[in-house]
């Protein structure tokens, strides 16, 4: 399974989305789950409304030419396809976007670019099916997602993105055995703990 450091690698929440925590994350070899905002006619790398030191998009795709996993870009303002699609073309094929409103994901598939739909506990009829490059895997209210789960997504040809427990304060090993116990590099593990979650993986006894 790959991991995803969600919104890089950082000690505390100031440090998070950050250019130093971005680039730990790829440096490591791992993907980022991160963040897409405009502002001021540019596209930022921020959670919630972007202040003046985020990151640019066009920054995080530099490093990420460099090396690195995938990235996932969680979309969190309309109108922003075009713009996207632009600065992630040197590396579209290690990159996808969710989470941008229903209506307009219609756009972003329009354009060809690579797109998540969400399969949750509150989204249990993921939309844009057929036509999305994989599905975010999300536990909202409480455990449900099994390996049978799992496994239906990847035999349709999705690439499958899984939250972490630790993300709503449960415990992550659950979910990551469950990953792990696939096989498969089409999983993603989206992780606040990347450095534990890898050494959870990469401790599989060989053969297994």
């Amino acid at each position: 399974m790959e991991i995803l450091a969600h919104r890089g690698v950082w000690r505390g929440r100031p440090e998070q989305n950050t250019h130093a925590a971005l680039a730990a994350a790829l440096d490591a070899g791992d993907g980022i789950e991160t963040d897409l905002r405009d502002r001021d006619g540019e596209i930022v790398i921020s959670h919630d409304m972007a202040g003046p030191d985020a990151p640019l998009l066009s920054d995080l795709v530099a490093l990420a030419a460099q090396g690195g996993g995938s990235l996932a870009l969680n979309v969190k303002a309309d109108g922003l396809a075009a713009a996207c699609g632009e600065l992630v073309a040197p590396i579209v094929d290690r990159c996808f976007f969710f989470d941008m409103a229903t209506p307009d994901m219609r756009s972003w598939l329009l354009l060809g670019l690579p797109v998540f739909t969400r399969h949750s506990d509150v989204e249990t009829h993921p939309v844009f099916y057929a036509e999305a490059a994989g599905i975010w895997m999300d536990e909202m209210l409480g455990p449900w997602i099994t390996a049978d789960d799992i496994a239906r997504h990847l035999d349709r040809g999705k690439r499958v993105g899984i939250i972490s427990g630790e993300l709503y304060g449960r415990h992550p090993e659950r979910l990551w055995e469950i990953a792990r116990s696939l096989r498969s590099p089409e999983v993603m593990i989206c992780t606040d703990l990347p450095d534990a979650c890898r050494r959870f993986r990469d401790a599989m006894p060989a053969g297994c």
